[in-house]
């Protein structure tokens, strides 16, 4: 299970959403479930890919490796090709 959903805070319900660009414990499940790659790149960013499911060798940038994985993520649902279970 991810690190949302819903929580009590001083007896009161609330929704936390979790920060998937800032949060390793939120985004790192995602990236071994989906098997993603994170490198550092040219410039001191960030690069994620996953393989097989894009044109070889296509990465998605970020300032940071989560923002890279995020990147990445948008793009796979938006091609839909990210599996209905992880979101």
């Amino acid at each position: 299970e991810f690190p949302h959903g819903t929580r009590y805070d001083n007896g009161r319900r609330t929704r936390h959403i979790a920060r998937y660009d800032t949060d390793w414990s939120a985004t790192g499940p995602l990236i071994e479930q989906l098997r993603l790659n994170v490198r550092a790149a040219a410039g001191g960013s960030w690069a994620a890919r996953k393989d097989g499911d894009f044109e070889p060798g296509q990465e998605y940038h970020g300032e940071t490796p989560l923002i890279a994985v995020c990147n990445l993520i948008l793009a796979l649902h938006a091609a839909r090709k990210l599996p209905s279970r992880a979101v």
